[in-house]
């Protein structure tokens, strides 16, 4: 009677993990971000994401002081089928404001703050982008009961770090990614992305991309240009595109 019930144990949680693991991209893709609050720019690129079929994920901040027409554009990327996520409600340096004020106040100024914000909008994120790419091992813990997953960045150099970290597959479990920038200051030539497309390709894992403004000129801007030569990349290599939802 044991042996009978430890097999059917076993084969509910077989069953959970193939169901789990069914719904994990099989195919190589892109996961492409752009950080902080430029609605007004970001809604003027969702004819160009729509060329490619790019769903892409907007991490935003300052939530709580969105005026009437940037709500508007926040949900004319909802109903364009684009992914909204959190990125801090202040954008505030995560480790320097811990060492200065503490865990639980940085939680309730940047996190609960940013999450209420979203609550008052009907919209649940359920990912994070860390403000600044920073990294805190005890707040992760916390996010965990709040997010499916969070998104930091890497570099482009060393290259096999970022080769490493910025291209990987998808599991249940996995919750902390890595994206590469690719705004206009980061590198000039788009061959560099290359080896990581292919690497995806070959592998069937997801490339993750960040940007920022929408410009020709300054530091975290990308230029209209520059994103759609992105897009045709990934498009002629036949990968889809994933927003951060659909890899958990």
């Amino acid at each position: 009677m044991k042996n009978s019930f430890r097999f059917f144990l076993i084969g509910c949680i077989s069953f959970l993990i193939l169901s789990c693991q069914n719904d994990i991209p099989k195919q190589p893709g892109i996961c492409f971000s752009f950080d902080d609050n430029y609605l007004d720019q970001w809604v003027g690129i969702l004819p160009l994401l729509e060329k490619y079929d790019a769903k892409v994920t907007f991490f935003i901040t300052g939530v709580g002081s969105l005026n009437d027409q940037e709500k508007i554009w926040l949900n004319q990327l909802l109903e364009a089928g684009h992914e909204i996520g959190a990125h801090g409600e202040q954008h505030l340096s995560m480790n320097s404001y811990i060492k200065e004020k503490g865990l639980r106040a940085y939680w309730n100024k940047e996190i609960r703050e940013h999450l209420d914000s979203f609550d008052k909008l009907g919209i649940q994120p359920k990912t994070l982008a860390y403000p600044f790419g920073e990294k805190n091992v005890f707040i992760d813990l916390f996010l965990r009961f709040k997010f499916n997953s969070a998104r930091s960045v890497v570099r482009l150099n060393p290259i096999n770090e970022s080769l490493e970290k910025a291209v990987t597959n998808s599991t249940p479990s996995k919750f902390r990614y890595y994206s590469l920038g690719v705004d206009n200051h980061e590198f000039e030539d788009l061959n560099l992305l290359v080896p990581f497309m292919d690497k995806a390709q070959r592998n069937n894992e997801v490339f993750f991309m960040h940007a920022h403004q929408i410009g020709l000129n300054g530091d975290y801007h990308i230029s209209p240009i520059r994103l759609e030569k992105i897009l045709e990349m990934a498009q002629l290599r036949d990968m889809r595109f994933f927003t951060f939802n659909q890899l958990n």
